[in-house]
């Protein structure tokens, strides 16, 4: 049984405008790291990890989301199964979801171009995006072959919680790589202050939108949405405190994976000697990263190989 939803068309809009908020805020949260990615022409800091997983993330997402508004026979079973309610998926869930894969597939493709150091995606992270596509695909033809009544619906449902499991994980590899590099650069803190934004828009309007419409089942039966909510805020909190208090005062080498142990082996360099220069074949010389270039904010900016290409700001840096 339908209900006549709280506040009329002033709900509505106080809907349409935390909706639309929260599409802007997580839509925009995409471009610092691209942005930062490009400027940089590195992407040594991100992890490859999150970026692949990622995709496969929002790929379920749209997939979820773009059937739940548009498709009349999903609609109908929504309603069917939630007390004649429509769905809570709306526009601005689907213009979201659309665009988060566009960039996020952006993103994973400059991977491929911009000086990534030695990162590569770990093995444990290919297993785990194998066994989503083999689960995916094999829910696909086991409910197919029962040509069960609603297996659509089912389907779509099953994809919403695969992207919130992939939201519970996709994370910690970045924030392990935060931890075990003892700094955040490399990783858009920008990012991070939008999506929390998001974050909390987003659960906003779907509980308003519950209220309205006294159909709190509802909110639980957007687990996506709601859930993903919930674990955005708690990594964007914990990579916050990781930017502006754990290691908000590292700077220089410490930024750049490649040369996490501190030093650069200078390649051509007799020994005995300073020759930072040539860092492809190794000689006998370590010269501290810091000792060269100290804690020049340059560094932040450009990628130490590049910057390392520069002798004659390298010498004016030299300590």
């Amino acid at each position: 049984m339908t209900t006549t939803p709280k506040l009329g068309t002033t709900g509505e809009v106080l809907s349409d405008i935390l909706g639309w908020s929260y599409t802007v805020a997580w839509s925009v949260s995409f471009y610092p790291q691209v942005w930062k990615n490009w400027r940089r022409k590195s992407v040594v800091g991100l992890s490859f990890d999150f970026t692949f997983i990622n995709v496969l993330g929002f790929a379920c997402l749209s997939a979820y989301t773009v059937p739940f508004f548009f498709a009349d026979t999903i609609k109908q079973e929504y309603g069917r199964t939630h007390e004649g309610n429509t769905s809570l998926v709306t526009l601005n869930d689907v213009v979201f979801a659309l665009h988060a894969l566009l960039l996020s597939s952006i993103t994973l493709s400059q991977l491929f171009i911009f000086e990534r150091g030695d990162q590569k995606v770990s093995k444990w992270m290919i297993m785990i995006i194998v066994t989503i596509i083999l689960s995916i695909v094999g829910y696909l033809i086991a409910a197919g072959v029962k040509n069960k009544i609603g297996f659509w619906y089912d389907f779509l449902y099953f994809l919403s919680f695969v992207k919130l499991g992939i939201s519970t994980i996709k994370l910690i590899p970045q924030a392990y790589m935060n931890f075990k590099r003892k700094s955040t650069e490399g990783w858009s803190i920008g990012n991070i202050l939008l999506d929390l934004t998001g974050a909390i828009l987003s659960i906003a309007q779907l509980i308003l939108d519950g209220w309205r419409k006294s159909d709190w089942k509802g909110v639980i039966g957007n687990p996506v949405k709601f859930g993903l909510g919930f674990v955005t805020i708690f990594f964007d909190i914990l990579f916050i405190f990781q930017h502006y208090v754990l290691y908000r005062n590292n700077r220089g080498y410490q930024r750049h994976s490649a040369w996490d142990e501190g030093y650069i082996e200078n390649e051509g360099a007799a020994e005995g000697e300073e020759d930072p220069l040539n860092p492809k074949k190794v000689g006998h010389a370590k010269i501290k990263v810091t000792q060269i270039l100290g804690n020049d904010d340059k560094l932040h900016d450009d990628s130490l190989l590049n910057y390392l290409k520069n002798r004659d700001k390298i010498n004016e840096d030299r300590v």
